[in-house]
């Protein structure tokens, strides 16, 4: 967020990275909606899709080179 106030026209500034951060931004909040709302049914579901979301991420890491 900072990032993209310092870039703003308003701060006299324009970075081709404008892009990367809004989407960064995006995601970010997508991710808390579906957190909050996974919450919402059940205390293990956010648990459940952090574990499915991380675990290509690990399995990519170790045996990925």
């Amino acid at each position: 967020m900072t990032g993209l106030a310092a870039d703003s026209w308003l701060a006299g500034g324009h970075s081709p990275r404008v892009g990367r951060r809004l989407a960064a931004v995006g995601l970010m909040t997508a991710g808390a909606l579906a957190g909050s709302l996974l919450l919402r049914v059940d205390m293990a579901l956010p648990v459940l899709a952090a574990a499915v979301v991380i675990a290509p991420a690990v399995v990519a890491l170790r045996f990925g080179r």
